[in-house]
């Protein structure tokens, strides 16, 4: 059997190597095992050289790694495997030991397709995202380890007991595969029309690369003085890498050098605006606000948005009293076009992303999912990648700007409700 789109997943122990091969489009799978007891690395070699979709879960950063070394040895040992192993999982700690195999982590004779990347990293980290969280989200059945990997011996039930676990993991991860489809076949489409390897792509990242390319066709042309190449401009690509790695450090700003301006008609919200432009990097605070009827609301501003602070509360709608609720539409996006809360050396971002909302109205309407989806990645994710200190993007200044525009704009909205005798019950950005 070819399984050419296949699940894979490794175990290596220092006694013991393991590898499962679960078709993707059967329950059909392979188990293959480098032991002292037994040693199938001709055969591990000749099915991998037949995969064209490695499907895995944190495979770019370890199986795969792993397995592109494996088929390029003639010989190894559970031992050897285990070492490669460990100098893959340290490479943050001990890249020195790590370097030797880095070669083999981006020229895989398969494409990776690995789910973990689907998240962006921040989400990884922050949801603490394993196998065994998806397997718990998708009541699989969740298995341990039985063995610890530091172990050298094996008994024949051991490496079974291996077996069984590692192919649990595959189905996990084919079951997670199957329910990402969607996703996956995007990311093929994204690849075909705007020939971006994006396979293994989180959306931010997507977002990014499409960004960057276009804004470097619309920009490199324009940096060739008499439409002559410069020597550290050897072509498009080498543009494109200086793009990329070109990011604007850290600085300290005042907010009112980017704030637009905002007429309050009240000393308490007068004061407020200019205590925030006055600020530095953003504005943190609570204040309590008195309503037109005595009541009071408490609101909180910071870097991460405006809201109202509440105990356990119930309004209800009666025959004197009417509960109003709005919402701003696409509130980051459109301040971001209005006010153009960019870093200014990029300004053609901006020009490129209101394109990209014009062509995804018009894959909508001709009902083009891989351009609709593809370019509501674009959209959403772009104010985060403002925020991101390592995108070429990055606009520290003018992404607090923004966030701090949108909550005056509500505060603005709040005091005027307070003048016309609207009770503001709850808002926040």
């Amino acid at each position: 059997m070819s399984y050419q789109r296949s699940t894979i997943d490794i175990e290596t122990l220092k006694g013991c190597f393991t590898i499962t091969f679960l078709d993707y489009d059967s329950d059909n799978y392979e188990q293959y095992v480098i032991s002292e007891r037994i040693n199938q690395l001709q055969e591990i070699k000749e099915k991998l050289k037949k995969v064209t979709y490695f499907i895995g879960f944190n495979s770019i950063h370890f199986d795969s790694i792993v397995c592109n070394w494996l088929i390029n040895q003639k010989e190894t040992t559970p031992e050897k495997i285990y070492d490669v192993a460990q100098a893959v999982i340290e490479q943050d700690l001990y890249y020195d030991k790590y370097r030797p195999y880095s070669k083999y982590k981006y020229n895989s004779p398969w494409q990776n397709i690995d789910l973990f990347m689907y998240w962006s990293k921040m989400l990884r980290l922050s949801k603490k995202m394993s196998l065994k969280y998806f397997a718990v989200n998708l009541d699989m059945t969740i298995q341990e380890m039985p063995i610890h990997h530091s172990q050298e011996t094996f008994t024949e039930k051991e490496i079974e007991e291996i077996l069984e676990y590692n192919l649990n993991d595959c189905f996990v991860t084919k079951a997670l595969a199957k329910k990402l489809n969607e996703q996956i076949n995007l990311r093929f489409g994204i690849k075909k029309m705007y020939n971006l390897d994006a396979i293994s792509w989180d959306a931010p990242k997507i977002a990014s690369e499409l960004l960057l390319d276009s804004y470097c066709k619309m920009t490199f042309e324009k940096e060739l003085p008499n439409g002559d190449i410069p020597a550290n401009y050897l072509c498009f690509n080498d543009y494109k890498k200086e793009i990329r790695n070109t990011k604007p450090s850290g600085y300290n700003f005042l907010n009112e050098e980017y704030l637009p301006k905002f007429t309050f008609k009240t000393t308490e919200f007068k004061d407020l605006y200019d205590e925030i432009c006055k600020s530095e990097n953003g504005f943190e605070k609570e204040i309590i606000h008195k309503k037109f009827d005595g009541g009071r609301i408490k609101i909180s501003y910071g870097s991460g948005g405006l809201h109202t602070v509440h105990k356990n509360e119930e309004y209800v709608s009666t025959s004197n009293i009417t509960i109003w609720t709005s919402d701003v539409a696409s509130l980051y996006p459109s301040l971001l076009e209005n006010y153009k809360f960019i870093n200014p050396l990029i300004y053609e971002v901006l020009d490129i992303y209101s394109e990209k909302k014009k062509e995804r109205i018009i894959a909508k309407q001709e009902k083009n999912t891989v351009v609709n989806e593809t370019l509501k990645l674009v959209l959403n994710a772009t104010t985060g990648l403002l925020d991101n200190t390592y995108s070429w993007l990055y606009s520290p200044g003018p992404i607090m700007a923004l966030r701090l525009t949108g909550q005056l704009i509500l505060t603005r909205l709040l005091e005027e409700c307070n003048i016309h005798s609207f009770s503001v019950i709850s808002f926040n950005t």
